[in-house]
C-alpha cells in the first residue's frame, strides 16, 4: 500500500517537474507535438495525485478504524481485567470460607477425638474389673480369649434368666401341688368336663390348659373335648355351666381343687343351646393382667 503511494506522488511531481522542465527547454511552444507531451504529463500530473490524494483518505479512514478496533480492543481487554479480577475475588472469599469451614471441621473433630479418648479410657477403667475378673477365671488364657469366654457365661445366664421369668409368668400348678390337686379331684366318681382354652397369648394358656388336662386324667376324669374358643374379652380361669341350677356335682370338687392350688375362678354360662343341661367346661382365658 505503502509503496504505491510512493509512486504516485513519486508520477505527480515527476510530471510537474517535467511541465516546467519541457517549458523552459521547448523553445517553440506552439508545435503539436509540444501540446500533446504537455497534455500528457498534465494527465500523469492529475492521475498521480488522483491517486495519491484517494490513497491518503483510504490510509485516513483505515487509521481512524484501527484506532477504533484498538479501542474496542482496549475496553474488552479492560472488561477481560475486571471479570478475572472479580472472579480472582470470589475465588479469594471462597478459598477463605473453605479455610474456615475446614479450621471448624478440624477443630470439631479433634473435640470428638478427645471425647472418643475420654470414653475410651472410661470404658477401659469400667472394663478393668471385667478383665481381672475374667483372667482370675480363666488364667490359662490371655485378656481377649477371657474376656469372650466371660461374656459367653454371662449370655448363658441371661438365658436362663429369661427361661425362667417365662415360667414365672406361665400359670401352673405347682409340682409340690399336683398330689393334692388329684386328691382333691378323686373325690368326684366319673367326672366329665370339656376344656377350652385362648389362643393367641403365647400358648400360654394352652400349656396351662394342657397341665390341668393331664392332671384331671390322672384324677379318674373324662375329657370330653378340648380345643379353642374367642376370649370375647374375659380374662383368667371361668367354670362354665349350661345350667347353674343343674351344675353336676362334681364341679364342686374341680372349684375346691383350682382354689386350693392358689387361682381364682369365675362362674359362668356356656353360649351354647346344643350341650346338655349338667354341662360343663373349663375355660382358659388370657392371664389376668
Amino acid at each position: 500500500m505503502i509503496t504505491i503511494q510512493i509512486i504516485a506522488i513519486l508520477v505527480t511531481l515527476g510530471a510537474g517537474l517535467s511541465q516546467f522542465a519541457l517549458e523552459y527547454w521547448w523553445h517553440d511552444k506552439r508545435t503539436k507535438k509540444h501540446r500533446w507531451i504537455r497534455l500528457l504529463l498534465i494527465c500523469f500530473m492529475v492521475l498521480g495525485a488522483l491517486v495519491a490524494t484517494r490513497f491518503v483518505i483510504l490510509d485516513g479512514y483505515q487509521s481512524k478504524e484501527r484506532e477504533r478496533r484498538a479501542i474496542n480492543d482496549r475496553e474488552k481487554i479492560k472488561a477481560d481485567l475486571s471479570a478475572l479480577q472479580a472472579k480472582y475475588d470470589q475465588q479469594g472469599l471462597e478459598a477463605r470460607s473453605l479455610e474456615e469451614t475446614a479450621t471448624q471441621q478440624r477443630k470439631r473433630l479433634e473435640d470428638q477425638l478427645k471425647g472418643l479418648q475420654s470414653s475410651l479410657d472410661e470404658s477401659q477403667a469400667l472394663l478393668r474389673p471385667f478383665a481381672d475378673y475374667a483372667k482370675a477365671k480363666y488364667p490359662e488364657d490371655d485378656v481377649r480369649a477371657a474376656l469372650e469366654k466371660l461374656r459367653n457365661d454371662l449370655d448363658s445366664h441371661e438365658r436362663k434368666i429369661k427361661i425362667y421369668d417365662y415360667k414365672l409368668r406361665q400359670r401352673q400348678i405347682k409340682p409340690e401341688d399336683e398330689e393334692k390337686f388329684v386328691e382333691i379331684l378323686k373325690k368326684a366318681e366319673n367326672g366329665e368336663i370339656s376344656i377350652s382354652y385362648a389362643i393367641g397369648d403365647n400358648d400360654e394358656s394352652y400349656n396351662f390348659a394342657i397341665q390341668i388336662g393331664e392332671l384331671l386324667k390322672r384324677a379318674g376324669w373324662h375329657i370330653n373335648q378340648m380345643g379353642t374358643v374367642s376370649t370375647s374379652g374375659i380374662q383368667g380361669i371361668r367354670l362354665e355351666f349350661k345350667d347353674l341350677f343343674d351344675a353336676p356335682p362334681e364341679s364342686e370338687f374341680l372349684f375346691e381343687a383350682l382354689e386350693a392350688a392358689g387361682f381364682n375362678i369365675e362362674i359362668g354360662l356356656v353360649p351354647w343351646n346344643n350341650v346338655p343341661s349338667n354341662y360343663m367346661n373349663l375355660f382358659i382365658a388370657p392371664k389376668e393382667q
